[in-house]
């Protein structure tokens, strides 16, 4: 969309230049020259983690009751806010910030899937529910993502829920005091 408004917005000023010369050529002596000024191109795009929306991991379920959330901002915050507990707050390694930022960016451009739906033959979908069965959702953009709905070849979404992971993992090792740099973040 962006790119779009930068498009219209130098199409309009090259036209309105283009007519004022014109007009100025046409006109009499007194006439004054109009120069060109520059126009933002649209060929320089910003950096992609300037871009990313939040993107959210939610776990919840468990036989310990998770009701876990941890959202990762476009400058490598990561906030874990967990049931009982203060929220943590640490930062993304940068190359693993590029790891997100390049997943979520594929995920908001795919094509949303449509969720697998359970047979109408079989009494249970795949395997009947698992009782105290953790379950994973993904946030990014506008998107909700139930990891158990993701098709097993769908490598989009899945790596984006497995750098999440590790970014939950590393995370929750911080806070507990496990390590002072825990794979994905540091303090």
């Amino acid at each position: 969309m962006m790119l779009s408004v930068l498009r219209r917005g130098a199409g309009v000023a090259a036209i309105t230049g283009v007519l004022v010369l014109g007009m100025a050529s046409c006109g009499t002596e007194r006439a004054t020259t109009v120069e060109a000024q520059p126009t933002a191109t649209a060929t320089t795009r910003p950096t992609s983690d300037q871009n990313m929306s939040t993107v959210t991991l939610r776990r919840v379920g468990g036989v310990a009751g998770f009701n876990d959330v941890l959202k990762v901002e476009s400058d490598g915050t990561a906030t874990l806010t967990s049931r009982g507990r203060d929220a943590f707050t640490c930062r993304v390694k940068p190359e693993v910030l590029a790891r997100v930022t390049s997943a979520a960016e594929a995920v908001e451009q795919a094509p949303e899937s449509k969720p697998k739906t359970p047979s109408t033959t079989k009494a249970w979908p795949s395997s009947p529910p698992v009782v105290d069965q953790l379950n994973f959702f993904l946030t990014v953009g506008d998107r909700e993502i139930r990891m158990s709905q993701v098709d097993k070849d769908d490598r989009t979404v899945r790596d984006l829920f497995t750098v999440m992971n590790d970014i939950l993992t590393s995370a929750s090792m911080l806070r507990a005091g496990e390590a002072s740099d825990a794979g994905a973040c540091t303090r």
